[in-house]
């Protein structure tokens, strides 16, 4: 809008010239081991609460954001040279493929 602005004659230079933008740094927040093993271990009242516990520690171990692990289907599900099953799938933002072993 400004360079029309300025193209138009409305204004006579971009009033936004020396302004920078701050990247305001994010702390993020992770679970102890000990945490996390509380949370695996602690019995819900309510199973849909269960439930929803149980997706986030998956999560937590494999590495899935919560829309690949509900997108997440048999055929992403394949055996490892090692002989262990593995998540094969590519991920969503990054379109990159992602191999991660399986719980």
């Amino acid at each position: 809008m400004v360079k029309i602005a300025i193209s138009e004659g409305i204004i006579d230079k971009d009033p936004f010239i020396l302004y920078r933008v701050k990247l305001i740094k994010k702390e993020v927040v992770y679970l102890t081991t000990d945490e996390l093993e509380s949370l695996e271990k602690y019995q819900f009242s309510q199973s849909r609460l269960q439930q929803v516990a149980d997706m986030f520690i998956f999560c937590c171990y494999t590495g899935l954001a919560c829309n690949e692990m509900s997108n997440l289907e048999a055929k992403h599900i394949v055996k490892g040279f090692d002989g262990n099953y593995w998540i094969k799938m590519m991920r969503e933002k990054t379109k990159k493929n992602l191999y991660t072993s399986s719980i």
